[in-house]
């Protein structure tokens, strides 16, 4: 029969996904992202739990995004 769910390799990674942030406001440098614990306004090297350091924020044809060393992080997470 078909495999059992969650039959892949390895553990499944428990908690929360490695970005738990949405991008609510961003301009030139400067963003608000809001995470479990609430806003956060940051700025290109601001460091963010769990997600890393902030190393650009910037417009795309889609919107803005911030990009850190570990996630990126855009409006509303899908």
């Amino acid at each position: 029969g078909p495999a059992p769910p969650g039959a892949g390799p390895g553990p499944a990674p428990a908690g929360p996904p490695l970005s738990g942030y949405a991008l609510r406001r961003a301009s030139a440098g400067q963003a608000v992202v809001e995470g479990r614990d609430g806003l956060h306004q940051v700025g290109v090297g601001s460091a963010l739990p769990g997600a890393g350091r902030v190393l650009s924020i910037r417009s795309t044809g889609a919107g803005w995004i911030v990009i850190t060393t570990e996630t990126i992080i855009g409006p509303t997470p899908l």
